[in-house]
């Protein structure tokens, strides 16, 4: 009976400490399931969160270059998406650097002409103060030569 009790108990005992193994790694299950789960409502939320968020910049450019620039459902092919709208972003941004600098070139150009027909206005302008200045500095020596002339017309009048 001792030995049949002590039996028992033994295995008992062992049955105890494989139920406290199992409800050990259960327990362990159990907080793991949890963290997961816990994962899960945070990912789920900041995914709203990101749903959520205004995008007015993104969504002048997507009306703006007509690309879609990124996609309102989970695919397995997100990385590729990005890639694509990275590569059509750099491309229209390469596009707009080389608009710019051809408007630069161009502004540059106007500047100059702008400024060459300043320096062509002023002249004309000032044109008209410099002949009188001219005109009024030869006065007098066109008053000589009238005298010489009309001197030189009367003498040839004579000689005829």
């Amino acid at each position: 009976m001792k030995t049949i009790n002590r039996n028992i108990q033994l295995s008992l005992d062992s049955q105890r400490k494989e139920i406290e193994l199992k409800k050990n790694t259960v327990d362990k299950l159990q907080l793991n399931m949890e963290n997961y789960l816990y994962r899960q409502a945070y990912l789920k939320r900041d995914i709203r969160e990101c749903m959520d968020l205004s995008t007015p910049n993104l969504d002048e450019i997507e009306r703006e270059t007509g690309i879609a620039m990124g996609t309102k459902i989970y695919r397995n092919d997100l990385e590729a998406v990005n890639q694509d709208t990275l590569e059509a972003l750099n491309s229209e941004k390469e596009l707009r650097l080389a608009a710019q600098a051809e408007l630069e070139q161009a502004l540059r150009r106007n500047k100059e002409v702008i400024e060459q027909l300043d320096k062509k206005r002023k002249f004309l302008d000032d044109l008209p103060v410099k002949m009188k200045l001219i005109k009024d500095a030869t006065a007098e020596l066109h008053e000589q030569f009238k005298t010489i002339v009309s001197d030189s017309t009367i003498v040839a009048d004579d000689s005829s």
